[in-house]
């Protein structure tokens, strides 16, 4: 009976470590975030029409706004973004997508995913104001090296000015402000 109760206690003490030392790696994580969250609030970013809020209070779940910038297919969009950040944040990339649709190259038009270096490649301890900023300035700057689909590419490459009907044709549908 002793060695019963011994080989419990050995399991649940296994069981109990292992959830103490995620909830101390949980907690790291939480207080990394919030401080990039209260510096965020007091960044430029936010002058050039951005807002970064928590879902549900969560720290681990953020939704962007972006406008779209003014000389833009994007001009008068309000484009919404989420940020997810996993428990190992930040030696681990946030998954940061479009919740609306956009015609971009570098966006999929299915998910939402956004391919930019800042990442793709992404280093520990890239503050998450870094990868805001990148994915803002996507609306400048499209990569047609880097697409999400070769056919957009070449049409940006060879009909640019149908390109940015579509653009902002999808801009008026899916990121009005009216909606």
């Amino acid at each position: 009976l002793l060695n019963i109760f011994f080989l419990l206690f050995k399991k649940n003490y296994k069981i109990f470590k292992k959830r103490k030392m995620l909830s101390k790696a949980k907690l790291t994580t939480m207080k990394y975030l919030k401080n990039e969250y209260d510096k965020l609030q007091n960044d430029p970013i936010l002058s050039l029409g951005c807002t970064v809020g928590l879902v549900n209070n969560d720290i681990f779940h953020w939704k962007i706004t972006l406008l779209g910038p003014v000389d833009t297919p994007y001009a008068g969009g309000l484009f919404i973004l989420t940020a997810d950040f996993p428990e190992k944040y930040p030696n681990v990339k946030p998954e940061v997508k479009f919740v609306n649709k956009i015609y971009h190259l570098n966006v999929s038009p299915s998910s939402g995913h956004i391919c930019i270096s800042i990442l793709n490649s992404f280093k520990p301890k890239t503050p998450i104001v870094d990868v805001i900023s990148g994915i803002f300035s996507l609306f400048y700057n499209q990569n047609p090296d880097s697409p999400y689909s070769s056919d957009m590419a070449d049409e940006y490459r060879n009909k640019r000015g149908e390109f940015d009907k579509k653009a902002k044709e999808w801009t008026a549908k899916y990121a009005s402000m009216n909606q």
